[in-house]
């Protein structure tokens, strides 16, 4: 399922030529769940309490991802 919500993530903000994907985040009663696609291959999952603001949560998992995506050094 993740997948497929970054596949039409990255498809909806190519069509309105906004370029390519970086998260799909979708909010619910109980907290929040984050797509964040790391490389072609590769997504990251994460979820959030409703005690965490979406920004927040945004800015923590991107900051995660950079991590994935630098080389290892």
């Amino acid at each position: 399922m993740a997948a497929a919500a970054a596949r039409i993530g990255d498809h909806f903000t190519q069509l309105v030529s906004l370029g390519r994907l970086h998260a799909s985040m979708f909010e619910a009663d109980r907290g929040c769940v984050g797509v964040f696609p790391v490389s072609s291959a590769l997504l990251l999952i994460a979820t959030c309490t409703p005690t965490i603001t979406l920004g927040r949560f945004a800015i923590a998992a991107k900051r995660v991802v950079q991590l994935l995506q630098s080389p290892a050094g």
